[in-house]
This record gives C-alpha cells, structure tokens and sequence, in this order.
C-alpha cells in the first residue's frame, strides 16, 4: 500500500481549478477572436523572414564550403 496524500485536498484543488477556468474562460476567448488577424500577418512576416534566414543560410554555407577548400587544399592527403 503506497502512501496517499489525504483525501479532503484533491477536491478542493479541482474546485478552485473549475473556478480560475471558468473565470478566464471569457477574456481569452475574446482576444483569440481579436489576434486572429493579428495572427495571420504575423504569419505571412515569420514566413518571410524564414525564406530570408534561409537564403542566408545557403549563402553561409557557401561561405563554408570555400573556407574548408581553402584549408584542405595546401594540406597533402594521408
């Protein structure tokens, strides 16, 4: 038999749940109905600066690729 944390808590953490939820049930609502235009824009800029980062990306990688050539070329090859 493991030990049990005594019975009275439990309900009286889920009342107090119930209650924060449904009190905030209403404001939260409501400004998801307000971001959601708000959302999409930030949308459409996330994805624009995604396809920035990753042409930056290809672009460093480039970078990369020539600094590892121009270590690896004077090297001899064992």
């Amino acid at each position: 038999m493991g030990w049990r944390p005594p019975h009275h808590r439990r309900p009286l953490d889920l009342r107090i749940g119930q209650r924060g939820r449904s009190t905030f049930r209403a404001p939260h609502d409501q400004r998801q109905r307000l971001s959601s235009s708000r959302q999409v824009s930030l949308r459409s800029a996330i994805s624009g600066q995604r396809s920035a980062l990753s042409g930056q990306r290809s672009a460093f990688s480039d970078q990369l690729s020539a600094i590892s050539c121009q270590l690896s070329g004077p090297q001899p090859v064992a």
